[in-house]
């Protein structure tokens, strides 16, 4: 049996198989229609918004910076949802990448995000922790950049929000990275000495409280490759919150050549929004190794840490650098010669103390200002120098005191150019004369040894009465 009706629109007829179970005759018309709507849907869903969605209705977006080439940088800088690049990218071991979260459709009350960074990639150290967002420094190493501090960045850049909140958590430290050595370490690693500035704090704009921040997981900083993953629990009376960070881009100064970002290829720094409430969709923001700048070396070979007044030391630069600049700055004014130079050698004579310090530039980027030596001018003082006097021929002992400036003894010599030692000590025995004889001494220590101080053997001819050796009543006499 066959029964048909009508719709308003569509035609559908309906027929009972052999069985007796009814079904439906759909006309070309609605399987069209029906067709067109899941591609129109497919389509929007390709062409919505990158944000992660909540069960709970909120939605959160993660950007980060382009601070634009480091010939031409862009400050304030500009946040973005894409990937950043040496076109349009600058930073320096060091540096922190500045990310935000804007989380929008809140309810009041407490919640969760939870973001995640590459700590590992490629066997190499990547964003080896995380930092407040401003964090560019040094920057004046990018020659005829203006700003000390490094582009200005904004969290707040387009989002419309007027005199909003702020809220700080401390960072806590990450797992893995070595103990505190203390202020005054030349090796103290990064996050202890930005900690001390203020710069390990997570920042949120137009909420209320941050709760707590919690670990989740905490990567392997062996392992090939690895992330770690942080809680933040915040509570917001309003519908709207911002979150900044940086991503710190790890450095040879803390890990050692050859194991820090800018050794590894590709895009290696890796920062993602895991999820808002529980659920949500990964995003994930990443920046080309080639936008991360490593600072050409300074260190300079030559020279010794001690030396003696006026001898001269040359110290030598590295090779192949676009530029060099030599300070010397002596402890006592005109101590040194020369104060500067701009070539890769650089000779000093000096006659004081003296710290030689050498910054490089290559491809617009100069070396850090830490290479550095001070050199020691230890050269003893002159020494007090007594004669002796005898009646006829024979030998007479000659004395002296130690010059002054860690002199540690006396060399005694025949002549004031001669470079053999007659004897080493206070006095010094001379051989029998018969005529007046000049001698001279110097006092020494472990590197340079002093001016040369006369020291007269006066040998007197015997007068009539007076008797042979004795310089009592001894005076000089001219036997013809």
């Amino acid at each position: 049996m066959k029964r048909t009706f009508h719709t308003p629109v569509f035609p559908l007829a309906e027929f009972s198989a052999s069985d007796g179970t009814p079904f439906l005759v759909v006309p070309t018309c609605i399987a069209q229609l029906h067709k067109w709507l899941l591609s129109s849907l497919f389509v929007v869903i390709l062409a919505a918004p990158n944000f992660a969605m909540a069960q709970s209705g909120a939605a959160a977006n993660i950007d980060q910076v382009r601070n634009g080439p480091a010939s031409a940088p862009v400050s304030p800088a500009p946040w973005v949802n894409g990937n950043a690049g040496a076109s349009n990218a600058h930073y320096l071991e060091g540096h922190s990448i500045p990310y935000r979260i804007v989380v929008t459709g809140l309810t009041p009350g407490i919640h969760t995000i939870v973001i995640e960074w590459d700590i590992r990639q490629g066997g190499k150290n990547a964003l080896d922790f995380i930092t407040q967002y401003q964090s560019l420094r040094p920057h004046a190493q990018f020659v005829g950049h203006l700003q000390p501090d490094g582009e200005v960045i904004d969290p707040l850049a387009g989002l419309g929000l007027i005199s909003p909140s702020v809220a700080f958590k401390t960072i806590d430290a990450p797992a893995g990275i070595p103990a505190d050595a203390g202020v005054a370490s030349p090796t103290r690693f990064s996050y202890y000495a930005l900690k001390d500035l203020g710069k390990e704090v997570m920042t949120m704009f137009n909420g209320t409280d941050i709760t707590s921040m919690t670990y989740l997981t905490q990567g392997d900083r062996t392992a090939a490759s690895s992330s770690t993953s942080l809680s933040i629990v915040f509570t917001t009376t309003k519908p709207t919150v911002v979150f900044a960070w940086g991503g710190h881009i790890a450095s040879q100064k803390d890990w050692g050549p050859g194991t820090s970002a800018v050794n590894i290829n590709g895009s290696p720094y890796h920062t993602r929004l895991i999820s808002i409430d529980g659920s949500g969709g990964n995003q994930d923001r990443s920046l080309s190794a080639a936008a991360v700048i490593q600072p050409p070396t300074c260190a300079f070979t030559g020279g010794a840490d001690a030396s003696c007044s006026g001898s001269s030391l040359t110290f030598t630069g590295p090779a192949n650098m676009d530029a060099y600049s030599w300070t010397v700055t002596p402890v006592t004014t005109g101590g040194a010669t020369p104060t500067s130079g701009t070539n890769q050698s650089i000779t000093v004579t000096a006659t004081s103390s003296y710290t030689i310090s050498l910054l490089t530039t290559k491809s617009g980027v100069m070396s850090d200002a830490n290479c550095s030596k001070s050199v020691t001018i230890n050269t003893p003082g002159d020494p007090t120098a007594t004669g002796a006097t005898r009646c006829g021929s024979g030998s007479v002992t000659l004395s002296s005191t130690l010059g002054a400036n860690n002199g540690t003894g006396n060399h005694w010599y025949a002549t004031s150019t001669s470079t053999t030692v007659l004897t080493t000590g206070l006095t010094y025995d001379t051989p029998s004369l018969s005529t007046n004889t000049t001698y001279y001494v110097a006092s020494f220590n472990t590197t340079c040894e002093g001016a040369r101080v006369p020291a007269v053997a006066t040998i007197n001819a015997i007068a009539p009465g007076e008797i042979a050796g004795s310089a009592t009543g001894c005076s000089p006499f001219d036997p013809a």
